[in-house]
């Protein structure tokens, strides 16, 4: 029996007329609300460039063009009254989807067939932003660290005595230690109410200590004791300036702090079943991925090995993003005790879904997300 063939060269040619099955990934810092339009715009041409020599490098003009052409689309439809601080794009063979993220990005462009908004939002970039306290004998400041530069908040009235000619005389009554320092932790408590930045607390050893163990959520708190004798702000800028450099180390002690006071007021959903389950339910907050685990569910998402509905997963991975909340890959150990994802809740949950949520989990088998 004869069988006919197709010569190479009309397969070649076919294979370039074709459309590549792939997909345009782009994530990048989008905060209209503190950037000018004008930088915007060039950071949209920026990119545009990128991407059209990306291009090049591989595709055919046929491609080049229709992709080109239905990104500047997606960049027109961007929305400027946002008060997010990312945006994260796909553009695939049927779809166009925007994500604005409530949390930095790094700027990435990427052409592949299995890129999704899991790809993208992986790749976080956590600027330094933290709390520094302040205290030195009768007064506290409070100062909030963010854009790269040290923000007095608050300051606690000054108590004291003045001479004048009637004598020395009270600058103001002089007020109870113990009150005046809950005065400052309670305005701290209300700037941080979510707990979601560091705390740092500078001064003189003794009245560091005092404000430490008069503090809530010290999980959260870390001493900076120092033998001060005046507040010079050159001193505290310097200080913000060292934690800054050493962010990434402050970062995940800041995180497992973070982890440790979900647990103790059961706000901690943790395991691959358990946040699916929440994720499927909506429950809001952090989301934090051990980094060796995330290849295991990037590599789920492409084969189904561990996930049974990835692409339900990843709806509702969108949803939870586009909610405002946040997802960060964090370093190999962090999770190991909470089987390399949780959810830290920003919100409580009713007793019955909790118990539902963090019951007991058998983990014997890799295909165990239900949906």
């Amino acid at each position: 029996m004869l069988l006919a063939t197709t010569p190479k060269k009309i397969i070649r040619q076919t294979k370039q007329n074709q459309l590549p099955v792939t997909k345009l990934g782009i994530t990048f810092p989008f905060q209209p609300s503190m950037q000018d339009k004008r930088l915007i715009q060039s950071t949209l041409a920026y990119i545009t460039k990128s991407v059209e020599t990306k291009l090049k490098e591989k595709y055919n003009s046929t491609f080049q063009k229709s992709t080109l052409a239905r990104l500047e689309k997606v960049f027109n439809r961007l929305n400027y009254n946002t008060n997010k601080k990312s945006v994260a794009i796909v553009i695939g063979p049927d779809e166009e989807r925007i994500t604005y993220l409530n949390f930095f990005t790094k700027p990435l462009i990427y052409l592949n067939k299995n890129i999704s908004i899991f790809n993208l939002v992986a790749n976080t970039n956590n600027q330094a932003e933290f709390f520094l306290l302040f205290s030195r004998g009768a007064k506290s400041t409070l100062f909030e660290y963010y854009n790269g530069k040290l923000h007095k908040e608050y300051e606690t009235e000054e108590s004291g005595f003045i001479s004048n000619s009637a004598g020395e005389q009270p600058i103001i009554a002089k007020s109870n230690t113990g009150a005046r320092d809950q005065k400052i932790l309670n305005m701290l408590k209300l700037m941080n109410r979510k707990n979601n930045k560091p705390v740092f607390i500078t001064g003189t050893t003794r009245d560091v200590n005092r404000l430490w163990d008069s503090a809530p959520d010290r999980e959260i708190m870390f001493k900076k004791g120092s033998t001060f004798l005046n507040t010079p702000r050159d001193q505290l800028e310097f200080l913000a300036s060292e934690i800054n450099a050493e962010w990434r180390y402050w970062h995940y002690e800041f995180l497992a702090g973070k982890i440790a006071l979900a647990k103790k007021s059961d706000h901690l959903i943790s395991k691959i079943f358990a946040v699916s389950e929440g994720l499927k339910c909506s429950r809001d907050g952090l989301l934090l991925i051990d980094k060796y685990y995330k290849k295991q569910l990037l590599k789920s998402l492409q084969t189904n090995l561990l996930l049974k509905s990835p692409g339900i997963w990843m709806k509702h991975l969108e949803r939870f993003l586009s909610r405002g909340n946040q997802i960060e890959i964090v370093k190999t150990g962090l999770l190991k005790d909470y089987g390399g994802i949780v959810l830290i809740e920003s919100e409580a949950m009713d007793s019955p879904n909790r118990l539902q949520l963090n019951g007991p989990i058998n983990l014997r088998k890799n295909n165990f997300i239900l949906f």
